[in-house]
């Protein structure tokens, strides 16, 4: 997904961690979460980074990049089904609306939570834990 934008990737996920949980469906989770910052990275200069730590009685996964950022008034909608940050990326981007909301269906289900942090035109990080 990353060579065609020479995205520069970034594993700070050293540790190894046992989790008793769906490997397929938390494979789902990074693949959505991934292609998402794939798809608002820029062109030249793009980073991926994600890393994993206990915390608590969780591990505690994040996804962060250095793309376009979410704008204030539309934080509400991210996690909302056919919500795109921007219309127009649509077209630019294409993608269902549903990547999000798959994630957090599935973080969930497996008894975790998921949000983020954003900064327009800094880039988001995507936080999501699950139980151990």
């Amino acid at each position: 997904m990353m060579e065609e934008k020479k995205i520069e990737f970034v594993s700070h996920a050293s540790t190894k961690y046992a989790l008793t949980s769906d490997k397929m469906r938390l494979k789902q989770v990074f693949y959505n979460l991934v292609q998402n910052a794939v798809d608002f990275v820029p062109q030249e200069g793009g980073k991926i980074e994600i890393s994993a730590r206990e915390e608590g009685n969780s591990i505690l996964f994040h996804v962060k990049d250095n793309g376009i950022g979410i704008s204030e008034k539309r934080k509400e909608s991210v996690f909302k089904k056919f919500y795109q940050v921007e219309l127009s990326f649509k077209r630019k981007y294409g993608g269902s609306g549903f990547g999000l909301v798959i994630c957090k269906g599935i973080v969930e289900n497996l008894g975790g939570k998921i949000w983020f942090e954003s900064k327009e035109a800094e880039g988001t990080t995507f936080y999501f834990s699950i139980p151990k």
